[in-house]
This record gives structure tokens, C-alpha cells and sequence, in this order.
């Protein structure tokens, strides 16, 4: 009698991804607090007041987006994932709230420090709205039905980043 054929075990699809796609996440925190400390360091004045530069809407969107990820930065490791439990999902999620934030401050510091859209960040940061997008719309195996939070953080995010550009 043949035997049945069984699941294999390999991940597969995005799931086959999940190790790089950490290990960039990861890279890219490193880089958002290092970028943060170097712009401060270099493009503000000291001797005038830092909350007035720090409520700028480029600088200010940088700042959202830089606490969120120096958050998901602080919490990326096993300990912190047992400590918070179900909730250490929840808030890694927020990265896709503070994707749109790192995009519309990439745009409008890049206008406002060079004259011009830097395409590498822009392009990298709209290629994880994007991301958000189609793993939405990709079928779930095994999932409840539910859809992802995703493109609605990704939404919030977009939203958030507008309201603060156009105050």
C-alpha cells in the first residue's frame, strides 16, 4: 500500500523569508537610531531651541517612526518576545504604522536638506508599503480567515504621516 503523501516540513512562500527578513529588520533599526543620532548631531543648531526644530513635520514624522522601531529594536529578542507573550506580536506589528511615517519623512527631509527625493530610501521604504500590501492580499495557510492587520496599520500610518506633513 503506498504511503500518503505528508506536508513538507520546509517553510515555504514569505514563511521561507522570515529569518532574512529579521535579520534586515533588524539592520535596518541599527541604521534608523544610528541615521537619527548623525542627523541631529549634523543638521540642528544648538543654540536655538531643539523643540522647535523637533516640531518641524519632517523631523517630527522621523521621530514617530525612529521610537517605534528603537521600540521593536529593544524588543527583538528572545527574552523580550517570552516576557511580553501574545502582545510582543501586537507591537511588532506597529512596524507597519511607522513605515509610512519613515517614508513621508524621507521625502520631505530629502526636499528640504538636498532639493531633490533620495531614491534608495524612498524606494526601499515604499517597497515595504507595498510588501504590506501584497501579503495581505497572498491566501493564508492554516490561518483563521481573519485578514491582516497590516494594510489597516499601513493605512493608520499613511494617514498619520499626512495629517502631520499638511498641519
Amino acid at each position: 500500500m503506498p504511503r500518503p503523501e505528508t506536508q513538507s516540513s520546509a517553510p515555504s512562500g514569505l514563511a521561507a523569508l522570515i529569518w532574512p527578513a529579521n535579520l534586515l529588520a533588524a539592520a535596518l533599526g541599527i541604521w534608523f537610531v544610528a541615521h537619527s543620532t548623525v542627523a541631529v548631531l549634523e543638521l540642528f543648531d544648538f543654540e536655538r531651541s531643539l523643540l522647535a526644530q523637533f516640531a518641524a513635520p519632517d523631523i517630527l514624522l522621523g521621530v514617530l517612526a525612529t521610537t517605534v522601531f528603537a521600540a521593536l529594536l529593544a524588543t527583538s529578542n528572545a527574552r523580550a518576545q517570552v516576557g511580553l507573550g501574545r502582545r510582543w506580536k501586537r507591537l511588532h506589528r506597529l512596524v507597519w504604522f511607522a513605515v509610512p511615517l519613515a517614508l513621508v519623512h524621507a521625502v520631505l527631509s530629502s526636499l528640504r536638506y538636498v532639493d531633490h527625493v533620495e531614491p534608495p530610501g524612498t524606494a526601499l521604504l515604499g517597497g515595504l508599503g507595498v510588501f504590506a500590501v501584497v501579503e495581505l492580499l497572498l491566501p493564508r495557510r492554516g490561518g483563521d480567515g481573519r485578514s491582516s492587520p497590516h494594510l489597516a496599520l499601513v493605512a493608520a500610518g499613511t494617514a498619520t504621516a499626512l495629517v502631520v506633513a499638511l498641519a
